[in-house]
């Protein structure tokens, strides 16, 4: 997420995935960044890192292989100070129908994001394109697709009906785009809802309310007949949400 003013936050892609998986933590998070509560602390992991790495090298072994066959146009993912000229570019590039787009930039205000391949298809559509490491696809990869889909849309292309993933195995997992749509939109939607909510009170999120303490709370009480401190490993400012929120960190839009 990006604090633009005191009024308006920009989310991504990961962002989205995030709310999904873990909403709370991602309150939590925004009320760090609104000065209302110190940083969570953070848990370097190296697995996550490595992983991270790989999921890189995978990404850049299909541009390359693109780059030997096709045209493709790259745009350089710029500070958020900068992205009017990484839009422009993204636009000219796609108007003038190049073979694929890579990390084309989006923003409508809102929602920000870089998708990582976008191709022309035969039939005169842009399909949306992404590369994973997974062995199958998630919801959460899918979910960013639509989210370029939509935001194509917007533009004025059309779109297939379609999105495709590259996993890691080598294989192309596609998915029907109208599938996908509907949920997207309902978790963009919820996620706005909930950000301008933090942002409307002036006050933290308070801890009685999370969801994963309560449950952690009611499984010890009813195994020892004591409730564990609020600070439990699943509550968004212990360990486990840090490692999170570096999740989010290492794959921005991947």
């Amino acid at each position: 997420m990006i604090l633009v003013d005191r009024a308006t936050v920009v989310y991504s892609a990961t962002d989205l995935s995030a709310a999904s998986a873990r909403e709370w933590a991602l309150m939590r998070r925004l009320d760090w960044m609104l000065g209302r509560i110190a940083e969570p602390p953070r848990v370097e992991d190296d697995m996550l890192k490595r992983t991270g790495r790989m999921g890189d090298l995978h990404e850049l072994r299909v541009l390359d292989e693109l780059r030997a066959t096709k045209t493709v146009v790259e745009i350089q993912r710029p500070d958020f100070g900068s992205i009017e000229a990484a839009l422009e570019q993204t636009l000219d590039a796609l108007t003038a129908g190049v073979d694929f787009v890579f990390q084309g930039a989006f923003f409508d205000g809102r929602f920000l994001g870089y998708a990582d391949f976008i191709m022309l298809g035969g039939d005169g559509r842009y399909h949306v394109y992404d590369t994973k490491l997974a062995r199958k696809a998630k919801i959460t990869a899918l979910l960013q697709l639509a989210a370029y889909s939509d935001q194509l849309t917007k533009l004025g292309f059309e779109v297939g009906e379609q999105v495709h993933l590259w996993l890691g195995t080598g294989e192309l997992s596609t998915h029907e785009l109208s599938h996908i749509l509907p949920v997207y939109r309902k978790r963009r939607a919820r996620l706005q809802e909930i950000v301008d909510g933090r942002i409307a009170d002036s006050a933290a999120t308070e801890w009685g309310g999370c969801p994963l303490h309560r449950l952690r709370a009611l499984r010890r009480l009813r195994r020892t007949g004591s409730i564990p401190p609020r600070r439990a490993a699943g509550c968004p400012d212990a360990p486990d949400s840090a490692r999170e929120a570096q999740r989010g960190r290492h794959h921005d839009d991947r």
